[in-house]
């Protein structure tokens, strides 16, 4: 299990370490996004919301992961320090070394990611494409992950950290994080995602009612 993290090789191992049973789930969820194993540590209508993404459920997540392997066999995602906070998720730091690719990527269906060619991409792209340490909040239920969610915020001087890319330390800066980031990088830059409405149809009508 530990590889770059602060939990054991195995499960037994990190119990006999003193780490917690949600731990280890927190753990083995974040380490198995790529190879789905994911699932077995999520709870019932678990959604997983990647920085500049709306929370996907997590069938979703897993189908886009499954895809994207295929292109990036390499892709690793380590789990490099979990806290709890006082309202009782967790903060999670996760690192996604994505590798380079080594296969065409078929576009996902359902999503805005389009198909990258191997063909296509210049010399500067051909590199292994590792992002920053990523900072997640995780809600436990019954001892399993219902939800993690990023939204951009990274940290430097983490122990077991790969290092990143620095055109991907640039764009999470700029903003250009998550999916959006990695396809831009590739050449292959996402829509802007739908704009939120600036108030609630109830919100609008309080001050009307008022006068």
């Amino acid at each position: 299990m530990g590889a770059g993290g602060s939990i054991p090789a195995t499960a037994e191992e990190a119990k006999a370490a003193g780490k917690f049973d949600e731990e280890i789930a927190l753990y083995q969820f974040c380490t198995g996004i790529v190879d789905g194993s994911s699932k077995d540590q999520a709870a019932e209508g678990c959604e997983f919301g990647p920085p500049g993404a709306p929370p996907l459920p997590m069938d979703a997540m897993l189908g886009i992961c499954k895809t994207m392997v295929v292109a990036l066999p390499d892709w690793k995602s380590l789990c490099l320090g979990i806290e709890k906070n006082e309202n009782g998720t967790y903060t999670v730091l996760t690192q996604q070394v994505c590798g380079a690719m080594k296969a065409d990527l078929a576009a996902i269906e359902g999503t805005p990611f389009p198909e990258v060619k191997l063909a296509e991409l210049t010399e500067e792209m051909k590199v292994e494409m590792t992002l920053p340490v990523e900072v997640g909040t995780y809600t436990l239920e019954g001892g399993k992950v219902k939800q993690g969610l990023y939204v951009g915020e990274t940290r430097e001087g983490v122990a077991g950290a790969a290092e990143p890319h620095p055109a991907f330390v640039q764009m999470w800066k700029d903003g250009d994080y998550g999916f959006g980031g990695l396809f831009k990088f590739l050449g292959k830059p996402l829509p802007a995602p739908p704009a939120v409405a600036a108030a609630a149809p109830a919100e609008e009508a309080a001050p009307a009612a008022a006068e």
